[in-house]
């Protein structure tokens, strides 16, 4: 032992213990735990959405519902588009140019309504548009496009459309307690009426109003 050291005697007993025990472990989750929640967490909000999604969608499979409008008008904006500038006659294209700014709108306004039925018009557009294609008609206008027999077939098949759609937006006004959805299908059925007299002209369709027709002008 050196000089005018002095005397520590070793540890002992408790002491001894604490110093010997390994040094504790900081609380709370670790970063990779972390990590893994925050993964699980999003995963829970996409399957949630998936399922309000599918819900929405399914449980009017029978009938007409919001979703389907959306699909619908998705759909005929689409083909508008496809065919301006292969439409020949004037009245026709004018009726078309009518026709699309009314989807244009509609599609764009429909998105605020839909967000009460827990959808998202813009992240949920392509799910949304393959509830109702547009391949089959696309391929038919193809064909009368060859046979230049366009723009009575498009003119025929863009009445039939708009007056289906029309069913639809009726149907839904009835059902639905979203005063937002109620607005936009009243707004979008008097854009309709209209588009529907001007394509039933060049169709020579006959105009009949039905009491259902008239539920939500």
């Amino acid at each position: 032992m050196e000089p005018n050291q002095p005397y520590q005697p070793a540890p002992s007993g408790i002491d001894y213990l604490y110093q010997i025990a390994p040094p504790p472990q900081p609380s709370g989750p670790s970063k990779k735990a972390k990590i893994i929640m925050g993964i699980m967490v999003f995963v829970g909000v996409a399957l949630l959405g998936l399922i309000l999604f599918l819900a929405t969608t399914q449980s009017s499979d029978t009938g007409p519902s919001p979703i389907k409008i959306a699909a619908r008008l998705q759909k005929m904006q689409t083909i508008s588009q496809t065919y301006t500038k292969k439409l020949h006659g004037t009245e026709i294209q004018d009726a078309n140019s009518s026709l699309g700014a009314v989807l244009a709108t509609a599609n764009q306004s429909i998105a605020a309504p839909l967000t009460a039925y827990g959808i998202d018009a813009k992240k949920q557009a392509k799910a949304i548009a393959a509830l109702d294609p547009s391949d089959e008609l696309i391929t038919e206008l193809n064909d009368a496009y060859l046979n230049a027999q366009l723009d009575d077939i498009y003119a025929r098949e863009m009445y039939f459309m708009i007056e289906d759609t029309m069913v639809m937006i009726n149907s839904v006004y009835k059902q639905t307690k979203v005063d937002d959805m109620k607005e936009f299908l009243k707004k979008t059925y008097e854009d309709f009426t209209t588009l529907k007299k001007r394509f039933g002209a060049l169709t020579g369709a006959t105009e009949t109003v039905t009491s259902e027709e008239e539920t939500a002008s």
